[in-house]
């Protein structure tokens, strides 16, 4: 029986996707830009979660997350102080 993946499967499935890009044979340079632009998206998305509950006037554009996310943030305001 194999064992249970220790990365994230987001983060497993950055790493595939740049092992291919390599296999590929695409440059160093294309590689950096993607995982930076990736980085760069994941970070706003994070910085944009964690400040929902106290910017939440500001931030209506969260309604057009996933009804999942937007139940998890809801209760995430509930439990967590202010």
């Amino acid at each position: 029986m194999s064992e249970p993946s220790i990365l994230p499967s987001s983060l497993h499935l950055l790493v595939m996707m740049v092992v291919w890009q390599w296999q590929a044979g695409f440059h160093r340079l294309l590689v950096a830009v993607w995982l930076v632009v990736f980085t760069i998206i994941m970070l706003a998305l994070l910085i944009t979660i964690l400040l929902a509950r106290h910017v939440r006037p500001a931030l209506l554009f969260l309604n057009l997350l996933p009804l999942s996310i937007q139940k998890e943030l809801a209760h995430l305001d509930k439990v967590l102080p202010r």
